[in-house]
């Protein structure tokens, strides 16, 4: 399932703390933060990462773009004799990696003590399953580009403290869910309502006599009044 994040002025009022406190608690490495990536991020050869699928990694995506080739760390500077196993260094594989990210705890406090746009080029960043608790970690590499009159140039994601997020825990999760399933049900209840063209009153009667005689044994009229009063309350949403 994909997981909901929010903000700090959220998360804290989640939390029933301040949002200094809240903070405090962020500086001091006890609370997982999270920012959207969009960018390049590098592995290793040890562990590289799977192939992606939505059920084991349903809040970030990833492309794997291969791992480079570079000639200068196969053969010996200046000859064809190829480097010996001790000193040659495999090229990493690369990413190109969609979603959200666990920062690690050093950029936060860096991000939350500074107060200004960081570059994520460099950093270690983790991705987290759904599963089970292990995780795999990139570092952030950005693009490289060849641009006309200055040569190579890398661009990367900047951040600012605006951009860290916080998870959003799974029972708020499931009761924001549930919420908006019942919204959604009532607005549908109501499109029924002025298609069938339901009387004010007696409605739910027939309702309750029309469950009965499908095999169903409740709800009774007076639950079934209370969900049609709700539904005829809706108000429609703001152009």
């Amino acid at each position: 399932m994909e997981r909901q994040f929010v903000d700090l002025s959220s998360k804290a009022k989640e939390l029933g703390m301040s949002e200094p406190n809240f903070r405090a608690h962020v500086l001091t490495k006890q609370v997982d933060c999270y920012v959207y990536l969009r960018d390049r991020a590098k592995g290793t050869q040890e562990h590289p990462l799977p192939p992606w699928t939505f059920d084991q990694y349903p809040n970030v995506r990833w492309r794997d773009m291969g791992t480079p080739y570079d000639p200068s760390d196969t053969y010996e500077h200046g000859t064809r004799q190829f480097r010996s196993a001790k000193t040659r260094q495999l090229p990493e594989p690369e990413y190109e990696v969609t979603g959200w990210v666990r920062l690690a705890p050093d950029l936060v406090a860096e991000l939350y003590t500074q107060k200004k746009a960081v570059s994520l080029e460099g950093w270690s960043v983790a991705l987290d399953p759904e599963a089970d608790d292990a995780f795999h970690v990139l570092r952030v590499c950005g693009t490289t580009e060849f641009v006309y009159g200055e040569g190579f140039t890398t661009t990367c994601q900047n951040i600012e403290p605006v951009d860290v997020m916080f998870g959003l825990d799974q029972q708020d999760e499931t009761r924001a869910m549930d919420t908006r399933k019942e919204r959604s049900l009532l607005r549908i209840i109501r499109a029924l309502d002025l298609m069938a063209k339901l009387p004010d009153r007696g409605a739910a009667t027939s309702i309750e006599k029309q469950l009965q005689e499908l095999g169903f044994k409740g709800p009774n009229d007076e639950t079934i009044r209370k969900v049609i009063d709700e539904a005829r309350a809706l108000k429609a949403d703001k152009p």
